[in-house]
């Protein structure tokens, strides 16, 4: 007999449920959006009217103090009718107090409200009574769509428009939301009166003295788009980018794909894979379409390439221009 899959609610279910003042005694936050449960955890805290920061107690793994975190839970608030207290990194605690906790969840009392920090849900879906553990728990699991949605709200607070090319530049370089909060306030903040902001414009995101549009080109050289990867290749050399800089970066990024290229192959966890390889998992499509036409063989082959040019580059009379389109000729066939 198969399962059916489970399904968690997600964070637009826990804004309406709070806008509807719905206070839960205990919430269960999973998924990587650390910034947006933060932002979750403030509201519930609000609608709480904990004030005084001796009514919010939090803790993590290497507290090592658990009966510390119980003697907690038993003890009243003060000032306070209310108590929030807060797990952090929950699945890195021992199996031993999570079990001990969703034994106590399943009495709470209502006395304090609790919030777990989790990159997954913690226990086995399948156990008994798990379904009332379930219905408190939230996926903060964004969907490339969704960091759309806050880009534009970023915007709007910083009273700034973007051009289509930027913005999917911003979307294709940033990992988290709390980044792309953070690089959009650094954009506005650089662009100054200009209500639009433009390409030219993301060049303050790096720091490593290599510009957006080499993030861009590598995007297209592994889409294997010929014509878009030489156009930027053209930018790039007037701009007097680092061709050695620009040589690594394709390395890496190659290396990244290869290992999940072979991970795949072994049927591994995809989602396992991308944290793996330090690759945003709200990326996952765009690189799936890159490798649906890249053979290990291919990729492996692209690397020894890659090796080969960086040696002439190196010893040879041979132009940065003609390296590096004879790059991107040998990676788009």
């Amino acid at each position: 007999m198969v399962k059916n899959k489970i399904s968690f609610k997600n964070h637009s279910h826990l804004a309406k449920e709070l806008k509807q003042n719905k206070i839960n005694t205990y919430y269960i936050f999973i998924g990587e959006e650390n910034f947006l449960k933060e932002q979750y955890k403030n509201i519930i805290k609000k609608r709480l009217n904990i004030t005084d920061p001796i009514n919010e107690s939090i803790y993590y793994p290497d507290n090592k103090k658990y009966d510390d975190i119980f003697n907690e839970l038993e003890t009243i608030s003060f000032f306070s009718q209310n108590k929030l207290i807060i797990l952090k990194d929950f699945d890195k605690f021992s199996t031993t107090f999570t079990n001990e906790i969703k034994n106590y969840l399943y009495q709470n009392n209502g006395q304090h409200c609790i919030i777990i920090y989790s990159n997954k849900f913690p226990w086995n879906t399948n156990s008994k009574n798990i379904e009332n553990l379930i219905k408190n728990t939230y996926d903060f699991t964004l969907k490339k769509t969704e960091y759309s949605q806050f880009l534009e709200h970023f915007l709007k607070k910083n009273q700034k428009r973007i051009t289509n090319e930027a913005r999917q530049i911003i979307l294709d370089i940033t990992t988290n939301l709390y980044d792309l909060k953070n690089n959009i306030e650094k954009i506005s903040l650089n662009a100054d009166e200009r209500e639009i902001i433009d390409v030219k414009d993301l060049n303050v995101l790096t720091t490593s003295g290599q510009s957006v549009n080499t993030y861009y080109f590598i995007d297209s050289l592994f889409e294997r788009n010929i014509n878009t990867s030489l156009k930027i290749s053209q930018k790039l050399l007037k701009q007097g980018e680092n061709i050695f800089a620009i040589i690594g970066l394709i390395r890496t990024y190659l290396i990244k794909l290869i290992k999940i290229k072979y991970g795949l192959l072994k049927k591994e966890n995809l989602n396992t894979l991308f944290i793996k390889s330090n690759i945003p998992i709200y990326k996952k499509q765009i690189v799936l379409k890159q490798l649906k036409n890249l053979t290990l063989q291919k990729l492996i082959k692209n690397l020894q390439i890659l090796s080969l040019y960086d040696f002439k580059l190196k010893t040879s009379s041979i132009s940065q221009e003609h390296i590096l389109k004879m790059i991107i000729i040998e990676f788009c066939k």
